[in-house]
Order: structure tokens, then C-alpha cells, then sequence
């Protein structure tokens, strides 16, 4: 019999552990697929981060996006090696009748090889077919997002979960078969029984605690490997839960830095179009107007920005000038890696058609999230850029110059903003003037919210009669704010997926233990042990791997999240209270989920329990 017909035929007779097993791999793979076309969709693409290529929003989803399918090729290789490693310490016995008949331990490699890639396939075919399909419903149900999809990623994608897979499913079968017949049949092997506990630092807990302690310690492969799943998996429930969470606070605390809150836009009402246009694109393409910018019909005279910041009472006000061109990249020195001490030029002449606009940076609304350095009333000659325009033609932009005009500007900072999708460049209004036909055609006013409506009523009044009209900012900031919330609680979710695997884990580990105990417990039980005091051993051998599972998880997630993921973390109440209950639901679940095979051992009788099938 070939190696794929004895495969086939095995994995029939255990048709329940091989469906565990793919289920568990096609979680996995499913939140990966879902996530790669999700950053396509979002213009976003993974391997910017490696190369340093990533500023402001694609940043952080890169990085989060990057982060959970990391951490999903470790959970799919975690998973497969403890479960194959769980088949192989109950088949240690059949490892041994083989090799005992002649059998080479290359040709048993094989079999389990076999069966092995087997699982994997199928596991990969139905997780990409359930990505896939999630990706495409997600898409239907929010119009925003484009459909993309990048097959040549999701192929890359799956073959390095198959060689993931296969590198830690070979490696528990390798194990599992270096066994010789007389140990392969030996109970005392069986799942790795062969460690004692003998220390004392648990004397002052109660039996209960000792003896499950000291059970998972006589058994520490199957407790270590189990640990590690779960530290994995909660690891990225952490990540995932925990940082979209904070993500979403911070980040609509990023929008809302960059557009104002109680802000409104006075200008000649094709520009008002256009610049709503232009905050959208955030969110959506659209398309505005083409239009002269600098036209002198859309200059604000200075009479009537005075009389607009007298009607408005605003607490701050600021003129700015605002026009499309052509910004070019300009050259750099940066330190040579290959040569320390010395310099290499950067840049290629690279250009794109852009916006700029020009402000005041002591009286500015915005206060950006920046990398590198503000605008000053004194960096005429310095230019803080767009996020995404610094990703699209710059290699190195902090040590490079942009090109606006035949005028060369030292970028000072790059800034995260929605204006025209990060594809903007702030430059001293004063700069600007000396060279443009008109000195404003926008006029930003903060006002109180307290009486926002009466003011918005009092400047729409005043300005009936002329062609300049009032754009009210907080309907965009919300809109743009609601886009990155729902991307959140998208990214949020996922773990399920992979709660679905660690929870089959959990139940696999303590099937398969309490099947090896089952002499133990009857034995205690003979001895006058309560039915009730197994119950609680069982349980508590479980709760201990999740407590120290859950501490591990939350400590790393955390440091993970607060300071590589997320600049500059907002954590408000709300976050943290949903992250304790989601977090806890899970918990919860994987404690309800223990006590089904808990509850088949403690029913048996003495009798029954200590028969044991090998």
C-alpha cells in the first residue's frame, strides 16, 4: 500500500482529529487572506513597512495588518505541531508495533508526512475560499471599499503557511518517530510522562492546586506546547482587540488634530465644493472641479475677513492659499549603510501633481501629528508634506528637499492628514505670496460651540448676497472618522477566527490528558476521593494554563501595541472597558469550553475510568 492510500485511510479512521486540525488551519488562514486584499483596498501594501516606505494611516494599518498575519504563521505552525504532536504521543503505540514488524522509520516519516500535508492543503484551500469570500461580502456591504485582489500575495501568502505548517508538523512527527519500539510502547513515554515536579514552593496551597500543578509539570512537552498556543493566540487577541481599540481613539484623535473640531471654511463656492471633494478622498475617490486656484475672483479681500472674523467672535482665525501644481523630488545625503562615515544621495527626480497650501504656522487650526519638525514663523524656506505624498516620491523625505515653483524647500516634518488622501504640502503663507497673483483664498475660523449654529446662521446671512460661502468641517471630520472606526472593528473581530483554534487546542489538550489520568483518577477515586474533587482538578489544571496564558498574552500585547504599533497612544475609559469585557468574554469561553470533556470524565464510574483504550 502506498504512502497516500495508507494516509487516506488513517485519516479516515480519525476523521474527527483531522477535521480539528483543519478547521483550526483554515481559521488561521482565513484571517490572513481576509486582511491582504483588505490593505489593497485601502492602499496599503505590506511590504512598504519593510522598507521604511509607510508614513501617518498607512503606517499604522501596515503595521497592525503586518502584525496579525505575523502572528497567524506562527499560530497555524503552533497549532499544527501541538496537534500533530497530541496524534503522535496517542500513536506512540502504533509508531512501535510498526517498527517492531520492519517498517523503516523513513517510510512511517512519509506516511505521517503524507497525512500531514494533507491536512495542511485542505486546511489552506478552505481558509482562502472562506477569506476570500468574506473580503468579497465586506466589500458588497461597504461601498468605500474597492474590490481588490492580489492573487500572486494571497499564492506567496499560502505557501509560507505551508512551509510553516510543514516545519513544525515534521518536526513533532520527526520526534514521535526517533521513539525505539520498546519506548514507543512503554506508558511511561506517553506524552512526553517523564518529568517529575519534587519542589516544595506549593506546599501552602491546597491539594486541589498541588496535584493539578504537579500533573501539567509531569507532562511539561504537551503543557509547554499548549501554553505557547495559547499565549500566541491570546498574544494576537491582545494585539488585535486591545490595538484597534486604542487605534481607533487615536487615530480619529489624529483626523481630528489635523481638521479641527468647531472649525469652518469661508471661500468662493467652487472652492467650498472642491475642498470638501478633497477632504473625501480619505475615504472615497472622488473627483473635484478643475479650477484656477489662484484666480484673483477667489481671493478674500482683507475688508471682508475682517468683517467675517468680527461676526464670528472665533477664537482663532487664519487666512490661507491654497492651489494645485507639480512637486518634484528633490536630492539628499544620507549616511551610507555599506559605508560607515560616509554619505549616499538619494532621490530620483520623481513628481506628482499635488496641493499645496500655504499657512500661517503661529495662528494655524490644525495642530498635526508630525515626524520631523513643525512649521515655524521663521522656516520660510521649509516644507512640511502630506503623509502619503512622502510614500509616493520620496525615499528618504526628512533628509530631502521638495521642488514647488523652481524653488527648492528643506522638508522639515511629514505630517499625517486627510486633505487630498495625505497628498499635500504646508508652506509658510509668506513664501507663497511673493509669487502668487493673490495672497488668501481661504479663511478658517474656530468658533464656540456653544452657539455654533447662531454663528453659522449670522455668517450665512452676511454672506447670502456674495459668491463666498460657509463649509462646516465637523460633518467631514465625522464621516472621515466613522470610515476609520468601521476599518477598526473589521481588523477588531478577527480573532475569533483564531479564538476558534485556540479553543479546539484547549479542548485536544485536555481530551487527550484526561485520557492518560483516567487510571489515576480512578484510583483516587477508590481510595474515597468525591467524583467532586476530580472535577476540580481537571478544572483547575485548565484554568492554571489559561491564567498564565492570559498573563503573558496581555503583558506582550500591550508592550506591542503602546510602544512599536501605536504613536502616541490615546486610551480613554471606553477602551479600556471594552477591551476587559470582549477580553473577558473570552476567557470565559474557553473556560465553558473545558468543561465538556471535564463532564465526560467525572460521569464515569470507577469502573469505567479506569479502563483506559490504547
Amino acid at each position: 500500500m502506498s504512502a497516500i492510500s495508507f494516509a487516506i485511510r488513517d485519516l479516515g479512521r480519525r476523521k474527527f482529529q483531522a477535521f480539528l486540525t483543519i478547521i483550526s488551519l483554515a481559521a488561521c488562514t482565513a484571517s490572513a487572506v481576509f486582511l491582504l486584499p483588505l490593505g489593497g483596498s485601502l492602499g496599503i501594501e505590506i511590504t512598504a513597512i519593510l522598507g521604511g516606505q509607510a508614513y501617518g494611516f498607512q503606517l499604522l494599518f501596515s503595521r497592525f495588518i503586518a502584525f496579525v498575519i505575523i502572528l497567524n504563521l506562527m499560530i497555524g505552525g503552533l497549532i499544527v505541531f501541538f496537534l500533530f504532536s497530541m496524534t503522535m504521543s496517542e500513536r506512540t503505540k502504533d509508531i512501535g508495533i510498526m517498527k517492531a514488524f520492519g517498517c523503516l522509520t523513513t517510510s512511517v516519516f512519509a506516511i505521517f508526512t503524507t497525512e500531514l500535508s494533507i491536512v495542511v492543503f485542505l486546511g489552506g484551500a478552505f481558509g482562502t475560499i472562506i477569506g476570500i469570500g468574506a473580503y468579497l461580502g465586506i466589500c458588497a456591504m461597504v461601498p468605500t471599499l474597492n474590490g481588490y485582489l492580489d492573487f500572486t500575495s494571497t499564492l506567496v501568502l499560502l505557501f509560507g503557511f505551508a512551509f510553516v505548517a510543514h516545519f513544525f508538523g515534521a518536526k513533532s512527527i520527526s520526534t514521535a518517530i526517533q521513539m525505539k519500539p520498546a519506548e514507543a510502547l512503554s506508558h511511561s513515554h506517553l506524552l512526553g510522562s517523564t518529568t517529575e515536579f519534587t519542589g516544595e514552593s506549593l506546599s501552602r496551597f491546597g491539594i486541589i492546586i498541588r496535584v493539578a500543578f504537579r500533573s501539567l509539570m509531569r507532562r511539561a512537552l504537551p503543557t509547554r506546547n499548549i501554553y505557547l498556543c495559547l499565549t500566541t493566540i491570546l498574544t494576537l487577541i491582545t494585539v488585535a482587540v486591545a490595538g484597534s481599540l486604542i487605534a481607533s481613539e487615536t487615530t480619529a484623535n489624529y483626523m481630528e488634530r489635523a481638521i479641527g473640531r468647531d472649525v469652518i471654511i469661508i471661500a468662493h463656492k467652487d472652492l467650498v465644493n472642491n475642498y470638501a471633494a478633497l477632504l473625501s478622498r480619505f475615504h472615497k475617490p472622488t473627483i473635484p472641479e478643475i479650477v484656477n486656484y489662484l484666480s484673483y475672483q477667489y481671493a478674500l479681500p482683507e475688508p471682508l475677513i475682517l468683517q467675517l472674523v468680527e461676526i464670528s467672535q472665533a477664537w482663532r482665525s487664519e487666512r490661507r492659499l491654497l492651489y494645485d501644481t507639480t512637486a518634484y523630488e528633490g536630492y539628499g545625503a544620507i549616511i551610507n549603510p555599506d559605508y560607515p562615515g560616509g554619505y549616499q544621495f538619494v532621490g530620483e527626480g520623481r513628481s506628482s501633481q499635488t496641493f499645496v497650501m500655504g499657512v500661517e504656522p503661529s495662528k494655524t487650526v490644525a495642530n498635526w501629528l508630525i515626524e520631523g519638525e513643525p512649521l515655524t514663523d521663521n522656516t520660510l524656506d521649509c516644507a512640511l508634506i502630506g503623509n502619503n505624498l512622502a510614500t509616493q516620491i520620496f525615499t528618504s523625505p526628512l533628509d530631502q528637499e521638495i521642488i514647488i515653483s523652481e524653488k527648492n524647500y528643506k522638508i522639515a516634518g511629514v505630517c499625517i492628514d486627510p486633505f487630498n488622501n495625505g497628498n499635500v504640502t504646508y508652506l509658510h503663507l509668506n513664501s507663497l505670496i511673493a509669487h502668487a497673483p493673490i495672497t488668501c483664498n481661504l479663511l478658517l475660523l474656530k468658533i464656540s460651540p456653544g452657539n455654533h449654529s447662531q454663528t453659522l446662521d449670522r455668517l450665512g446671512t452676511f454672506l447670502a448676497t456674495t459668491d463666498f460661502q460657509i463649509l462646516e468641517l465637523n460633518s467631514n471630520l465625522d464621516t472621515n472618522i466613522d470610515f476609520l472606526q468601521s476599518i477598526w472593528t473589521l481588523i477588531m473581530w478577527l480573532p475569533l477566527l483564531s479564538l476558534i483554534s485556540g479553543g479546539i487546542c484547549l479542548y485536544v489538550f485536555l481530551t487527550y490528558t484526561i485520557s492518560v489520568q483516567q487510571q489515576e483518577f480512578s484510583i483516587m477515586r477508590a481510595i474515597g476521593a468525591k467524583q467532586n474533587t476530580v472535577t476540580k482538578i481537571v478544572f483547575m489544571q485548565a484554568l492554571l494554563i489559561l491564567l498564565t496564558s492570559t498573563i503573558s498574552s496581555g503583558c506582550i500585547g500591550f508592550v506591542l501595541n503602546l510602544l512599536f504599533l501605536i504613536p502616541e497612544p490615546v486610551i480613554s475609559v471606553h477602551s479600556v472597558v471594552s477591551f476587559s469585557f470582549l477580553f473577558g468574554a473570552t476567557i470565559l469561553f474557553l473556560t465553558v469550553l473545558n468543561l465538556y470533556p471535564i463532564w465526560r470524565i467525572t460521569r464515569k464510574s470507577i469502573t469505567q475510568a479506569g479502563y483506559r483504550s490504547n
